[in-house]
């Protein structure tokens, strides 16, 4: 499977994401699940808030956020 965005891009697009609404961002894991990237991320302060981000690993589009 040949993918048009590798993990290295799939991270970018995520923390630009999420820096939209999180000032403290720290990344902690990336897999590629069938044709998508997910990428984690603790936003938290104090406490640890994991954020996973869906990207599609051939267009580079956010599929999702939990």
């Amino acid at each position: 499977m040949l993918l048009k965005i590798d993990a290295t891009k799939a991270i970018d697009v995520t923390r630009e994401f999420l820096k939209q609404s999180y000032a403290t961002l720290s990344f902690k894991n990336i897999i590629l699940e069938g044709n998508a990237w997910i990428v984690e991320y603790n936003v938290g302060f104090l406490k640890d808030n994991i954020k996973k981000v869906r990207i599609d690993a051939n267009s580079g589009k956010i599929i999702g956020c939990m």
